[in-house]
């Protein structure tokens, strides 16, 4: 092996090992990722919860499946959309979609798990009728996000690095609650409701030192939640006609 083949094999385990570390952070992340406490308080979360999560499980956004080892389930599929921001290089993605139809028949997954996806979508209210018809009646799911209370400043939503924490590209929790009941489901609950502080060594790459002061003493919060709600059960009582249920 000569020297560019070493160099190229030691530059790919060097790649490998800090992708590892964004989704499973030891405390060398801290070095390494601006949001570092938002990823280990993410981790640690799901770990907490991946057990509720049963039988044929979809990953809704799977990128290189992270967190599959932490769930026990009969089966576990990754679905991921084409185009997205993920290195599909190396894919562990099961079934790509096209952003906006989840190609799997109605009811046909148990449970779906779901993290810091939905801020980065077009579609979200379309995208939550395609979860909850792919769901079985009773099924249920568990969405981890980043979410809003109050508005971020222009300076924020606009810079790539905080789009990538997921930050740039949250909504309203308010307006995702309403998102999540409004196609159907059931029994919402927030398991995770948990603040989050950016740094202000991150904050003074976008705004000033009055800014950022502004910017605390306002009313926004940027908050890391997971939710847990439920496809409800089919009504056996309703019924087409006066005799079909006879």
């Amino acid at each position: 092996m000569d020297s560019k083949e070493n160099f190229l094999m030691e530059e790919g385990k060097l790649i490998g090992y800090l992708k590892h570390q964004s989704f499973h952070p030891s405390l060398f992340s801290l070095f390494i990722h601006p949001f570092y406490f938002i990823r280990r308080d993410l981790y640690k979360n799901i770990k907490r919860l991946a057990p509720q999560l049963k039988g044929k499980l979809l990953d809704f956004g799977c990128g290189r499946k992270p967190y599959e080892p932490l769930f026990s389930v009969d089966e576990y599929i990754g679905i991921d959309i084409q185009k997205s921001g993920h290195d599909h290089s190396k894919p562990k993605v099961d079934v790509y979609y096209d952003g906006q139809h989840i190609p799997f028949p109605d009811a046909s997954f148990d449970s779906l798990f779901c993290s810091e996806v939905v801020e980065h979508i077009f579609n979200p209210n379309e995208i939550l009728q395609e979860i909850n018809r792919v769901l079985k009646p009773g099924g249920h799911f568990s969405i981890s996000d980043i979410v809003l209370e109050g508005e971020l400043p222009t300076q924020i939503k606009e810079a790539a690095e905080m789009y990538a924490g997921c930050i740039a590209g949250a909504i309203q929790k308010r307006m995702y609650l309403e998102l999540i009941e409004s196609n159907g489901f059931k029994n919402i609950t927030v398991q995770k409701d948990k603040a989050i502080i950016i740094p202000d060594d991150i904050l003074s790459n976008y705004l000033s030192v009055e800014q950022i002061a502004a910017f605390k003493q306002s009313d926004t919060g940027i908050r890391s939640i997971t939710v847990y709600a439920e496809k409800p059960l089919e009504d056996k009582r309703s019924c087409c006609g006066p005799d079909c249920c006879n």
